[in-house]
């Protein structure tokens, strides 16, 4: 059952996803770091409301012990649409297009069915949340605070 499976300690489903610099980009490869994952699309409204707020958390937890990470649900049709987005509004963090829109492995692994959907996750690749508060909400540096990171 995916409830069961999204259990804060239950490991993370993995991704290795295009990477919007180039190349692919791994769960894994972002080991040893907390990875607060934003599962959003270039088309959706309440997501582009988000990133403001997103990219001021960024700022504040540069150099600290975090990475964070925009998973993108665009067709991959669209993907020069969205590589421009990306640039355009200067988007930080690591961007990446998942596989197969809304059948993506890892939105599926994590039952998502609406974006934005935020994420954290440990230094060890674990779930700390499967259903972070969004970066617009005071409880995500509650969260951070309470995590020490």
């Amino acid at each position: 059952m995916v409830a069961d499976a999204l259990k804060p300690g239950s490991p993370s489903p993995k991704f290795d996803y295009e990477n919007q610099k180039g190349g692919k980009t791994t769960l894994e490869s972002l080991n040893g770091k907390y990875v607060y994952i934003d599962l959003w699309a270039t088309w959706c409204g309440p997501c582009r409301e988000q990133i403001p707020f997103l990219q001021k958390i960024e700022e504040q937890y540069k150099g600290k012990n975090i990475e964070f990470v925009s998973i993108s649900i665009d067709a991959q049709k669209d993907q020069e649409k969205w590589s421009k987005f990306v640039t355009e509004k200067q988007l930080g963090g690591i961007q990446l297009l998942a596989e197969n829109e809304w059948e993506s492995q890892f939105l599926k692994a994590y039952g998502v069915f609406s974006v934005p959907t935020f994420i954290l996750l440990d230094p060890a690749g674990n779930i700390v949340n499967a259903y972070a508060p969004k970066p617009s909400d005071d409880k995500l540096i509650d969260l951070f605070n309470s995590l020490k990171i």
